[in-house]
C-alpha cells in the first residue's frame, strides 16, 4: 500500500498536477482538498459508505464481498461520468468485465462504520484498463488499496473488445497516473498442494450467483473464496487478497472449490484458493473441465 493516510493521497495528486502542469486553481492547491479538482474534471470519482448490520459477519466486521461491490458501485458511477455509459453499453450488448483484482488490506471496516471509496483509471491497455481503489476510513487513514484490471465483453460473441474501439489510448483524457499498491497483476500460478491440509468441495450454481449478465457476480466469487478460507480454521485476519478471473460460470454450473496452504512463515499464512468447472447439468454442451477463477490469500498471524 502505497500510501497510509488520505494526507499522503493528496500529496501524490499535487504532484501529478505540477508534473502534468494542470490548470489548477490556487485555492485548490491551498485548501488541501486536491481531490475535488480532480473529481470535477472527472479524472477520479469518490462516495461514501455505511456498512449496515446486514453487511457484517459473526466477527462485526464488513463482509468482504461488499468491499468489491462497493468498488463496482463507484467503479461504474466513474464511468458514465467519463462518457461509459451503462445504457449505451446495453444496448450495444457490452458490458464491463473484472479479469483481476489485488488488495491491500490493513483492517477492514467494522459494523456502522463510515467509509470513503476512491476510484480512477491509471492506465490503459490494448484490452482494457487498470483501475486503481483506495478505502479511507473516519479518521483519514487508508485501510484498503486494490489495482485491477477491467475489460469490455461483447455479450454476443464472449469476446473481448479492444480498448480503443472504446477510446483510443493517446487521446483518453481520464487517466490519473498514480498507483496505490504495487501489484503487478500477474497470473496466479500456485499450485495446490496434495497434503491433509487441503480442503476440496462441490457447488452447484444457481439464479442467486447471477448478476444482469447472466453469470456468476464477482462479489459472488468473493463470497465463495471467503467460505473456503474459513473452512480451513485458521481464523486469522486477511492481509492480501489476489483474485485472476480465468472464465464465467453460469447457472447449472457444477463447481470444484479447492484451497489449501501454499506458504508459511513466522509473519503470515499464504493461501491458494481454486474453483474449477466441472460440468452443466442443464446445457447439453460439455466443456473441458478448466479453471474459473483462482485466488491467492496471505493471513497475518
Amino acid at each position: 500500500m502505497k500510501f497510509n493516510n488520505l494526507q499522503e493521497f493528496r500529496e501524490a495528486l499535487q504532484n501529478v498536477a505540477a508534473d502534468k502542469a494542470y490548470n489548477t486553481e490556487e485555492a485548490y492547491l491551498n485548501s488541501g482538498n486536491i481531490e475535488d479538482y480532480f473529481f470535477k474534471k472527472n479524472l477520479l470519482a469518490y462516495k461514501k459508505f455505511h456498512i449496515e448490520s446486514s453487511q457484517s459477519d459473526n466477527k462485526d466486521k464488513v463482509h468482504l464481498a461488499f468491499i468489491f461491490s462497493f468498488f463496482e458501485v463507484i467503479a461504474g458511477e466513474h464511468s458514465e461520468n467519463i462518457g461509459i455509459h451503462y445504457t449505451d453499453m446495453r444496448s450495444k450488448n457490452q458490458t464491463w468485465i473484472l479479469n483481476r483484482i489485488d488488495l491491500d488490506i490493513k483492517a477492514l471496516p467494522n459494523k456502522y462504520d463510515n467509509i470513503r471509496v476512491y476510484t480512477w483509471q491509471s492506465k490503459q491497455s490494448a484490452v482494457g484498463f487498470y483501475r486503481e481503489f483506495l478505502v479511507f476510513n473516519e479518521n483519514n487513514e487508508a485501510i484498503i488499496a486494490a489495482r485491477s484490471f477491467w475489460s469490455i465483453m461483447d455479450l454476443s460473441s464472449r469476446t473481448i473488445i479492444p480498448s480503443n474501439e472504446i477510446v483510443a489510448s493517446q487521446e483518453n483524457p481520464f487517466i490519473l497516473p498514480v498507483k496505490t499498491t504495487n501489484a503487478k497483476l500477474k497470473s496466479i500460478k500456485a499450485s495446490l498442494p496434495e497434503d491433509d491440509n487441503k480442503i476440496s468441495y462441490k457447488y452447484l450454481i444457481g439464479c442467486s450467483d447471477l448478476d444482469a449478465n447472466n453469470h456468476v457476480n464477482n462479489t459472488r466469487y468473493i463470497n465463495m473464496v471467503i467460505n473456503a478460507v474459513d473452512f480451513l480454521n485458521l481464523g486469522l485476519d486477511i492481509e492480501s487478497f489476489e483474485v485472476n478471473y480465468t472464465s464465467e460460470l453460469v447457472k447449472g454450473d457444477l463447481v470444484s472449490i479447492e484451497a489449501s496452504i501454499v506458504e508459511e512463515t513466522n509473519e503470515y499464512y499464504s493461501l491458494a484458493v481454486y474453483i474449477k468447472f466441472l460440468d452443466n447439468l442443464i446445457e447439453s454442451n460439455k466443456q473441458e473441465e478448466h479453471d474459473s477463477l483462482k485466488a491467492l490469500v496471505k493471513l497475518r498471524k
